[in-house]
């Protein structure tokens, strides 16, 4: 039970580390980054973005279902959208603000649960049994331009 209770949230941390290192290799794909892990994490909270859905309708929806992160999410969807869909590449200043805008989202979300819903959160062990990256692709998708 230690080793459960030590490693998962290890080898999380360390996806984590890996992802950024991997995908955030410029400000255009860490702030593309920021959004999908923030995108990922609503996901697994039941707010998911619907197939034909911009990323300016997705924020709209969230601020009507979750107006406490509304105003930090719509920050992080502009910067999404111009890192996206602006030829000029965005600057190391914005990609901070991106990761610091994602962290702070999800810490709010988080704090806002339960401690059981909290702790069954950090135990739970099916993010890491995906082969694929999830978080990555839409990354991926969303810096070379192209839409969810």
């Amino acid at each position: 039970i230690a080793s459960w209770v030590l490693g998962i949230p290890a080898l999380k941390r360390r996806r984590h580390r890996r992802r950024v290192a991997r995908v955030g290799t410029t400000p255009r794909r860490r702030i593309t980054l920021a959004w999908a892990a923030v995108t990922h994490f609503l996901e697994s909270q039941g707010h998911e973005p619907f197939n034909a859905e911009t990323l300016q309708e997705f924020r709209d929806r969230v601020h009507r279902n979750l107006p406490s992160v509304y105003p930090a999410f719509g920050e992080l969807t502009g910067l999404a959208v111009e890192a996206s869909y602006n030829s000029a590449p965005p600057t190391n200043e914005q990609a901070n603000e991106a990761e610091r805008l994602g962290r702070e989202i999800v810490k709010q979300l988080i704090t806002a649960q339960t401690w059981p819903v909290r702790t069954a959160m950090e135990l739970d062990p099916r993010p890491l049994v995906k082969m694929s990256d999830p978080v990555a692709e839409l990354a991926d998708r969303l810096a070379t331009g192209a839409s969810i």
